[in-house]
Order: structure tokens, then sequence, then C-alpha cells
């Protein structure tokens, strides 16, 4: 019978993220009163031609744009995580500001190549490999995070989990990690898979 674990990745609060949250508001709207400025000003004043301002139409788009841009990207200010473990595989979702949720990626446990900590010898140089592509799905940077290095559709993987003992134990003991998969804080590999 397959395990179901769910964890659930609460976002850091801080006053500089509210702080910054409140500014791309601000942003918004300004550049949304900016666009309108400049809106009011796309056509000609002559009634008998048309006349088409192009520097002001160039310029109300570019505001709506980066109204746009700011309006969908403020919300990953208020990101926390749901990692989800169930038949062979890791869910991550995201959820931006308690409202949106997204699928951010599916790591399945047999194409894990390497787990461990992230600030252990061979998480560190895990990290400095500009050949991985990385995934950053966790809130708080303070907190205890472990690195997989994974295959998935011809390219290989990092991803930066803050993983509880409950989901790293499942991992573990499931029998779908490879052997030499899991290192320990000297680079170690090791694994449950002996463990009953």
């Amino acid at each position: 019978m397959e395990s179901y674990i769910e964890q659930s990745v609460p976002g850091k609060k801080s006053t500089g993220k509210s702080v910054l949250y409140a500014l791309c508001w601000c942003a918004v709207g300004l550049l949304v009163i900016i666009a309108m400025f400049f809106g009011s000003g796309v056509f000609g004043d002559n009634p008998d031609r048309l006349e088409i301002n192009w520097l002001n139409v160039v310029l109300l788009i570019c505001c709506l744009l980066a109204a746009l841009g700011i309006f969908r990207r403020k919300d990953h200010l208020r990101m926390e995580y749901d990692y989800i473990l169930r038949d062979g595989r890791l869910e991550i979702s995201g959820i931006m500001n308690a409202r949106r949720r997204r699928t951010l990626g599916t790591i399945h446990i047999d194409r894990i190549a390497q787990i461990g900590k992230a600030d252990s010898a061979d998480g560190l140089k895990a990290l400095q490999n500009p050949k991985l592509k990385r995934h950053r799905w966790f809130a708080d940077a303070d907190a205890q995070l472990y690195y997989l290095i994974y295959a998935e559709e011809n390219a290989r993987h990092l991803a930066l989990l803050e993983l509880n003992d409950e989901i790293l134990t499942a991992i573990r003991r499931g029998g779908k990690l490879a052997r030499d998969a899991w290192r320990d804080e000297e680079g170690k590999s090791s694994n449950y898979a002996s463990l009953s």
C-alpha cells in the first residue's frame, strides 16, 4: 500500500516583504494612471483627420505591460509550498498569496540520483554545478534545506526543499530510492533500503 504524506511549508513573513508587496500595489496603480495619461494623447486634436501619436501608443503599451508584470509577480512575495509524497513521486505545489495554487514540479523518487542536506559538502558542490537546472521551492532560507538531484525530460535538475523528517524517512524507506542516492554529512552514500 502506497503512503500519502503531505507537508505544508508556510511563507516566512517579514516587514521587508510586506513593504515590498505594498510598493508593488502602488507601482501598479501609478503605472495605470501614467498609461491613462499616455492614452489620452494617442489621438491628435485635429477633428478633420485622424492623427495617431505613435510614441504615446508605445508608452501606453509599455506602462500596461509593466503594470501587468508587477501585478502577476507580486504574489510570489507571499509564496507557500505544499509537498505531497504519494505513489513513488514527490509533488510540489506553490500557493501564491494564500489563493492561487500552481503545480511547480513532480519528482519521481526512482529518478533521484542524489539527496542530502544542502549545507553538506556534496550539497554545496551540487549548488555550484552550472549544468543543473535549479528550482528553489522553499519559503525560509534559514530552515534546514535538502537538495535533490534528479533526471527529468533529458535534463538534470537540482531542487532545494524544506523537507520534514516524516517525508525524508518515507523517501528513504519507500524502496524506490536508489541505494547510493542518500548522502550524509561526510558525503558517504547510504539508504534505509536494508532496514525493515
